[in-house]
């Protein structure tokens, strides 16, 4: 209608006029004809320019984003079963030969959210967000994450609440090693500083055990050298401070020999020389070195050892070593009480084996003191090292001993109940021409 009206305009310009006035008379045609369209436009209100500005929505693109994402689609109907689902989730089920028998093992493991009410359309609707931990038939984990949304009213042509599946297996594996990587880091952690600790524990204690033997031997080195230079010197006082010279150069001889032997242990180069000796005539040659330290407490010792138990071989010093190291600890926190040693041969199915058990009535030891009872540096109680003495190397050192010996050591003891040691060794010690290492 406009276009005719402009028509009509120029055909009724008289002829006189030029070229130029006509085509003046066409652009403010043209210009008119432009704010009508635009008033017409503008007339069909707001929505209608929000049609011109913004495209329509697609859910066929946003399936083709969740897809380019490795994300399944999936819709859940109000009965719980599964519908739609795209070829993603598809791809995600194929373990379980297709999305539905997935669908079934995963309604099997998980509680699906309570359906509430859709504002658009009054249905009720399942939202939320749900992980899920599984294995597939063959046994193989999978981690996925479930997120529901709702009806997704967008999607015309299909019913039920929308399901987004994400398989989160590599992620929740990476997680997990890195936590578990965190946490031994820690406990490392914590290992090296207490033994740090232990160490500088061990040394404090080990300056004092060695000054007070250095002590006395110096002591007792002047004393002598006094007397012989005023001529004072008499017999018996002579020969007693020779024996406690004598005694504290053996307690020094011991604490070094307990370095040495850690140290060689943690090189790798502590040897074993393995030989047939008798097992009754090591059992008392130990009780022998252990009586004059019982009687420093008053204890009473005792050997219970059958004149039959025979013959064993093994390293005959270092058996010697780990029983003296069980009566010294058994001498030295027991007060006016008894230690036993008894031995028995124990038959065999293909070997026999000897059995060393050191009982006393002394302290005992706790629950923490038994789990760290073994561990180099470490001591039940710093306070009694320094009452009882010890450089706290003893046990882990016979208990390496006797594995490398083939052989274990157990212990039973209570506060205040005294402790127990046994020792299992085999008949025949399989350590020919070995060589302990940590």
């Amino acid at each position: 209608m406009a276009v005719a009206a402009l028509v009509g305009l120029v055909a009724s310009l008289p002829n006189g006029l030029g070229v130029a006035t006509v085509l003046g008379v066409a652009c403010l045609a043209g210009l008119l004809l432009a704010a009508l369209v635009l008033v017409v436009r503008t007339d069909r209100g707001p929505s209608a320019l929000a049609d011109i500005q913004a495209p329509e929505r697609s859910p066929i693109a946003e399936l083709r984003v969740a897809r380019a994402m490795g994300v399944g689609v999936g819709f859940v109907q109000d009965d719980g079963s599964l519908s739609t689902p795209s070829p993603t989730l598809t791809a995600m089920a194929g373990p379980w030969n297709g999305p539905l028998d997935w669908w079934l093992a995963v309604l099997s493991q998980v509680r699906m959210p309570t359906p509430r009410t859709c504002k658009l359309c009054g249905g009720g609707e399942r939202a939320g967000l749900l992980r899920l931990d599984m294995d597939t038939p063959r046994g193989v984990r999978r981690v996925y994450q479930l997120n529901l949304h709702g009806h997704a009213h967008e999607f015309h042509d299909v019913d039920g609440s929308l399901l987004l599946v994400r398989d989160m297996t590599v992620t929740s594996v990476s997680e997990e090693n890195l936590r578990r990587l965190n946490e031994e880091m820690t406990v490392a952690r914590d290992q090296a500083l207490a033994a740090s600790r232990a160490k500088s524990a061990f040394l404090a204690n080990m300056s004092h055990e060695l000054r007070t033997p250095l002590n006395a031997v110096i002591g007792y080195s002047e004393m002598l050298l006094e007397g012989l230079e005023q001529d004072t010197l008499s017999p018996g006082s002579t020969k007693q401070d020779l024996g406690r010279i004598r005694s504290s150069g053996m307690h020094l001889l011991d604490l070094i020999s307990d370095v040495l032997d850690l140290s060689k242990v943690e090189a790798g180069k502590l040897e074993l020389n393995p030989e047939r000796f008798e097992v009754r005539d090591l059992a008392r040659e130990a009780m022998a070195i252990a009586k004059p330290m019982a009687r420093n407490n008053r204890n009473r010792v005792e050997l219970d050892c059958p004149a039959d138990v025979g013959s064993m071989v093994a390293d005959p010093i270092r058996v010697r070593q780990v029983l003296f190291n069980l009566l010294s600890n058994a001498c030295k926190f027991t007060e006016r009480g008894r230690i036993q040693l008894s031995v028995r041969r124990l038959a065999g199915g293909t070997e026999d084996q000897i059995c060393f058990r050191v009982a006393d009535t002394g302290i005992g030891m706790d629950e923490t003191q038994r789990r760290r009872l073994y561990e180099p540096f470490y001591q039940a109680d710093t306070s009694s090292t320094r009452v009882h003495g010890g450089s706290g190397l003893g046990l882990a050192i016979s208990r390496l001993l006797i594995q490398e010996m083939g052989g274990h050591i157990e212990l039973q003891s209570e506060p205040g109940k005294g402790s127990t040691f046994t020792i299992i060794l085999p008949a025949k010690a399989q350590c020919a021409a070995s060589t302990l290492s940590a």
